[in-house]
């Protein structure tokens, strides 16, 4: 859908720490966001320009432990938002998964203070019992 909606002027980088298939039309990186090498190659690929918008589907493992997962969910949102700030053009936008814990509403909040309309969904194919939500951020402010 990506690649469909980027056209034939729009570049899709999916990044992943685990090897992917690649798409046609797309180019992925397999890295670690949390590592410098895979934030240098990703500006790189985009020739330090800012972009449109920034998807994250990104989650950690599940380890059953309340307060870490918490903690694990919020260090990758937290990156998600660094990296978008970093890449993000005026006015861009970004799609971010996240899940409901009780700092995910600061989490949530913090981002009014960055773009100009802040959305929460939670699709139809995401179990009812699940805490899984996304959060749709349009207009960044630089």
């Amino acid at each position: 859908m990506a690649v469909e909606a980027a056209g034939v002027k729009g570049k899709v980088l999916a990044v992943d720490i685990l090897p992917m298939e690649s798409v046609d039309g797309s180019h992925f990186i397999e890295g670690d966001c949390r590592e410098p090498d895979t934030l240098h190659k990703i500006a790189r690929f985009f020739d330090d320009q800012r972009i449109d918008l920034v998807i994250s589907d990104m989650a950690p493992n599940i380890t059953g432990i309340r307060d870490v997962d918490e903690a694990n969910f919020l260090e990758l949102a937290n990156i998600v938002q660094e990296i978008a700030s970093r890449v993000l053009m005026p006015g861009g936008s970004m799609l971010i998964k996240l899940f409901h814990f009780p700092g995910t509403d600061d989490f949530v909040g913090g981002l009014r203070n960055t773009y100009s309309s802040i959305a929460r969904r939670k699709p139809d194919s995401s179990r009812r019992t699940s805490r899984e939500f996304y959060v749709v951020a349009k207009g960044f402010k630089i």
